[in-house]
């Protein structure tokens, strides 16, 4: 904790979370299982494209990268989630420790303040006994302290391996397959899946909202699925010249 930090209270400390852990590790395998299973149905999907030319061989090429790099974040997320939960449990032992210490020092007629100190409830007795008990307050109060910062050096600790192990996740990105030539026959029109092959022949005077126009040659549009659940990225490859940005709403399904 950074010298100007202000140390956290013994109400804070005693009703630490850790339900914030096991929901994160619980959202985090979800995400990966919803990853992988769209990220290879799109792979799959492409390779029941009827036709053929290095643009098919492109799209297959591009969305198998993709889905190895998707299967190296769905490792990733499955150990942000496993860190998590190994994580809660560290929590919640170093948060009980932090109790128990607490519990002692009441029971045995001290009271516990909010900046954890130890004062005796008693009064009276002899000077002997008011020293002895002066010096259990002191030994309450530096194992209280002590434990409370354990727990606030585990919480730190555990928020720094998860998010070490989510780093590529927060850096993910999808390269570019150029498409070096034209198909050997126009593509067909297949099912409606995550991968549409379409021939656009708006006119050359309207482009869309943003990028540049359309080509009037037949052209591949491929969507791959965002981090969010109801938006897909597009984007489209021109015969001959690769790919292109391009403004259309699409539906959740990725499909124009």
């Amino acid at each position: 904790m950074p010298a100007n930090a202000v140390s956290p209270g013994l109400s804070d400390l005693l009703a630490w979370p850790t339900d914030h852990l096991t929901e994160g590790a619980e959202y985090w395998e979800a995400v990966a299982g919803q990853w992988y299973e769209t990220f290879t149905k799109v792979w799959q999907d492409s390779l029941l494209v009827d036709w053929e030319g290095k643009a098919a061989e492109a799209l297959h090429a591009r969305t198998h990268a993709d889905k190895l790099k998707v299967g190296g974040l769905v490792d990733e997320l499955q150990q942000a989630a496993t860190v998590a939960r190994s994580g809660a449990s560290d929590l919640y032992a170093a948060r009980s420790a932090m109790r128990y210490a607490v519990e002692d020092a009441r029971a045995a007629g001290f009271e516990v303040g909010e900046r954890l100190s130890v004062t005796d409830r008693s009064t009276g007795g002899t000077a002997a006994v008011r020293a002895v008990r002066q010096t259990q307050a002191q030994v309450f109060a530096t194992d209280i302290r002590w434990r409370a910062a354990q727990l606030v050096a585990v919480d730190q600790q555990v928020a720094g391996r998860i998010t070490a192990a989510l780093v590529g996740v927060g850096n993910v990105g999808f390269g570019e397959v150029p498409l070096s030539a034209a198909p050997t026959k126009p593509p067909p029109r297949p099912k409606r899946t995550g991968i549409q092959v379409v021939d656009d022949h708006r006119q050359q005077d309207s482009p869309p909202p943003n990028g540049p126009p359309a080509p009037d040659d037949p052209h591949l549009i491929y969507c791959y699925p965002s981090a969010r659940p109801d938006y897909w990225w597009c984007e489209g490859y021109e015969v001959g010249k690769g790919p292109y940005a391009f403004d259309s709403p699409f539906d959740v399904s990725g499909v124009a």
